[in-house]
């Protein structure tokens, strides 16, 4: 049984939620602009905007992803998701190395677990196009929405309380 034929209503519905999904920060992804001798709060600021900005693009290009698989071959899929997983890990890595202000620790751990549950729901899509197997793939799918979801709401928490929103 082919990925592709998992059933389209829900990638496209999972698609749909996925595109204005993503992080926090402002204007997109852009990071605040602010003085050469920034207070650790402020260098948290601007390197958590650079990382959510490419969350959230990553959010949008993943809910593509969603919508054309079910026009892809299982290879195709395999390859789409693979490399959507790698460039979703590099981000997940920026964002371990920042240290946030203790007002936004839970709120950024909450980010961190669900930014990695991101990377594992992408891989269980690379394994299912490898298996052929579309319940898995329609099931990875479904997480993965959810995941994205929690990550955003992390993040607007995040911006909420440190007011960078």
């Amino acid at each position: 049984m082919r990925v592709r034929s998992v059933a389209a209503a829900a990638l496209i519905a999972a698609a749909l939620a996925l595109s204005a999904c993503g992080g926090g920060g402002s204007g997109g992804g852009s990071s605040p602009t602010s003085p050469p001798s920034e207070s650790p709060a402020g260098n948290f600021n601007s390197s958590f905007a650079a990382v959510s900005g490419q969350f959230q693009h990553g959010s949008q290009v993943i809910g593509g992803a969603l919508i054309t698989a079910k026009a892809m071959t299982d290879a195709q899929v395999e390859t789409a998701f693979k490399t959507l997983a790698s460039r979703w890990q590099i981000a997940l890595s920026k964002l371990e190395t920042l240290t946030p202000p203790a007002a936004a620790q839970e709120d950024f751990n909450t980010l961190k677990d669900a930014a990695t549950r991101v990377e594992a729901d992408l891989n269980a899509i690379v394994s299912a196009a490898q298996n052929h197997d579309a319940s898995a793939a329609k099931q990875a799918s479904t997480t993965l929405v959810n995941d994205i979801q929690a990550a955003k709401t992390a993040a607007q928490s995040i911006d909420q309380k440190l007011g960078t929103s």
